[in-house]
Formats: structure tokens, sequence, C-alpha cells
């Protein structure tokens, strides 16, 4: 871990971020209220740091949205997880996939290689859609 292991933290959540000294000068500091997601009651704790890192992990909770008219809908309706896309039903299809971040553009890209006539991109927000690596630079 080249000593790097003490001073990481695991399972915090990060409730206020101060600058310290000019925000755009390359010098700048953080001091950060940081709780523990194990203690709900915790206090934050006063950390200062330089550098910012935040891998969120694999975001294995779906996300399930309830949109009107699902229920008379003639079609499949998946959320790409867990193998629940018939990928025998794409061939000449027309989909629609909600969401532009990197699951849902490599989702664009399984569809076409399983030969889906159109794939429909529908989101929320106008962003670059990016598959994984560029995602993390981008966004």
């Amino acid at each position: 871990t080249f000593g790097v292991l003490p001073h990481v933290r695991f399972r915090s959540n990060v409730v206020q971020i101060d600058i310290i000294g000019d925000k755009s000068a390359h010098d700048r500091r953080y001091k950060l209220g940081v709780t523990s997601l194990d203690d709900e009651s915790s206090v934050p704790e006063a950390v200062d740091v330089s550098v910012i890192y935040s891998y969120p992990g694999s975001m294995t909770r779906n996300r399930i949205v309830d949109y009107p008219g699902e229920e008379v809908f003639d079609g499949h309706i998946g959320y790409g997880m867990n193998d629940d896309v018939p990928f025998d039903h794409l061939k000449g299809s027309r989909t629609a996939i909600l969401g532009n971040g990197a699951f849902g553009v490599e989702n664009i890209r399984t569809s076409c290689e399983y030969g889906c006539e159109k794939v429909f991109l529908i989101t929320r927000r106008k962003n670059l859609a990016s598959p994984r690596v560029p995602c993390w630079f981008v966004h």
C-alpha cells in the first residue's frame, strides 16, 4: 500500500467543502466536513486535503422509476442489469435508452452489436454522452 492506506477514508460522506485560498490557484486546499456512513449520528470531522478522489463503487442498486403508461406498453422494459435484456429481441428493433452516463452509452454499443435497427438516447440534461473512461474526465 506504500503507506497510503492509513490516509484513505472508506464508507465516508463529505457533508461540507470549503475552499482555502484562491479557488483558481494551483496551491488551493480544501477543508472537508466528513461523517461516517457506519455512524449516522457522527459529528463531522474537519479534514484538510489538497486533492480529492471519489470512487463511488459499482452502483449496483437499480434506480427504479415508474413512468406513466408502463403497464400498457407492449414492449420490453429493462434496466440493463442482471441479464434482464433479451438480446435475441434486439435484432431489427427500435430501442430507447434512458440516461446518458457511461452505462447508457455502453448499452447503445451492445444494442448495435445485436442488430438494433435504431437506438434513441433519452436524457434529462444536455451533456456529452461518453463511454466509461472519457466520462471520468468530462463529468
